[in-house]
């Protein structure tokens, strides 16, 4: 427990494939994780692994103060040493952001269609907006006071020097992304369906530390998850470029269509 009596559960969820980076669907497995196995949470942070609080943000080394407040959907980042100590831009809602179960449900989570680097942050912006969870003043994401959302990056160096295939994409990826991202910029309900509400995914393995009290972590949970890849069928008798046109249309780049 911390200094607020606040019982705090860490997971770590990886993507254990070899298919682009997923970071939407990864949030999306944490979220359907910690529903089934500890219900009774009131908040979650989705957490960049490689943003750590600013001495700023803690009045000591064990105190979380702020990731147990989520009455209202807070982006606890809201001062990045890479950007000046600011965000990037206005809207931006990416890094580090708590929200109370019934909101994350509320707006099906994360998509799970953007992989590759960037773009799922924006779009989980929007599903904020379209169901007025934005501040009312601002139309941006609530965040700490001044000098209270201060957080800084971990391991530079290392990964400025990591292969950057998991995080890249064809091009025409990148084209069909910015057209999604259009749609949900003028109210698209995309994000209905695509989310919690459709997520798929295999453990790979599963473990909990219980011991581990260092940081205040009541829990430790270390997942390995992979994506369900669909598959398209392809029927002689309706037609294989219907399918191959409608997995296009849907959106979904690991379609595979087999022609017999």
């Amino acid at each position: 427990k911390n200094s607020t009596n606040t019982q705090i559960s860490l997971w770590v969820i990886e993507q254990d494939d070899d298919e682009l980076f997923n970071r939407g669907w990864l949030a999306n497995v944490g979220l359907a994780e910690i529903f089934q196995t500890e219900p009774e949470t009131e908040c979650i942070t989705y957490h960049d692994i490689d943003l750590v609080p600013d001495n700023t943000t803690t009045n000591n080394h064990h105190n979380y103060s702020f990731y147990d407040q989520c009455d209202v959907p807070i982006q606890l980042g809201s001062e990045l040493e890479t950007w000046n100590w600011m965000v990037p831009y206005p809207t931006y809602s990416g890094g580090i952001t708590t929200l109370n179960t019934r909101h994350w449900r509320q707006i099906n989570g994360f998509s799970n269609k953007f992989v590759g680097w960037g773009l799922e942050d924006d779009d989980f912006y929007h599903r904020l907006r379209l169901n007025s969870l934005t501040d009312s003043e601002t139309q941006v994401m609530r965040r700490p006071s001044k000098g209270q959302g201060r957080f800084r990056f971990i391991g530079k160096e290392e990964d400025d020097n990591a292969p950057k295939d998991k995080r890249s994409m064809p091009n025409w990826e990148i084209s069909r992304i910015f057209v999604w991202q259009m749609r949900q910029d003028g109210g698209h309900p995309r994000w209905k369906y695509d989310g919690l509400s459709d997520l798929q995914y295999t453990v790979s393995s599963r473990r909990q530390d219980n011991s581990k009290k260092a940081g205040g972590f009541v829990q430790e949970h270390h997942v390995m998850a992979r994506q369900q890849l669909l598959e398209f069928v392809h029927i002689p008798h309706t037609g294989g470029s219907a399918i191959v046109k409608a997995a296009g249309k849907a959106g979904i780049p690991w379609g595979v269509c087999h022609f017999h």
